[in-house]
């Protein structure tokens, strides 16, 4: 029975209490709820892709200007190494391309072969221009001039008055025959005979010039 009695007056003191602090409480237990309740950390914001934050940072820097995205640029070929053109020789006027060396008479003189049909006559005569003259005159030039006139020579008074000009014919008639054509003449030789050997005589007189 006694337990019976206090259970009765637990249970109203315990509703006396509920009833009473219903009102009051709730709002109390609400804040411990949400002092209970987890706190959600904000979620991280997904990091811009590089392109995109290089287009933020133009756009941050000039509003104006529409975002430039980046683009590779190919390198510049390489500039080829160009071939210098060889200079070219300059045209020669065809005069001056080959020089042609006059010779000089000496020069001349020494390539002209003496005939042996000659030989007899070095005995008095020399044949060099400049050379002195022996026993006869220097021959050098002979043909075309007149009789007793080549200098560095005394002539016999008939030779410088015979008036023969050296010709050809003229100097082939004197070698066959000195005195009958310049009677007088110091010339004292019989004369040469053969007609090919004159003939050889007398171009290499015309020769000496």
């Amino acid at each position: 029975m006694k337990k019976t009695v206090s259970s009765i007056l637990v249970a109203a003191s315990l509703a006396m209490l509920s009833g009473c602090g219903s009102s009051d409480d709730k709002p109390a237990q609400d804040s411990v709820k949400d002092e209970a309740a987890p706190v959600s950390e904000p979620a991280e914001a997904a990091l811009p892709a590089p392109a995109a934050t290089a287009e933020a940072e133009q756009a941050v820097a000039d509003p104006a200007q529409p975002a430039v995205k980046e683009t590779a640029v190919a390198p510049a070929p390489a500039a080829q190494p160009t071939e210098k053109p060889k200079p070219q020789a300059a045209a020669t006027p065809l005069a001056a391309a080959v020089p042609v060396a006059t010779p000089s008479p000496v020069a001349a003189q020494a390539a002209l072969a003496r005939p042996a049909a000659f030989a007899p006559c070095t005995v008095c005569h020399t044949d060099k221009q400049g050379q002195r003259s022996g026993f006869g005159p220097n021959l050098f030039g002979v043909a075309g001039t007149k009789s007793g006139e080549l200098g560095g020579y005394a002539f016999s008074a008939a030779m410088k008055g015979a008036g023969i000009v050296w010709t050809p014919d003229n100097l082939d008639k004197f070698i066959e025959s000195p005195q009958a054509v310049v009677p007088g003449t110091k010339m004292a030789f019989a004369g040469v005979k053969d007609a090919a050997k004159r003939k050889a005589i007398v171009d290499y007189l015309l020769a000496l010039k």
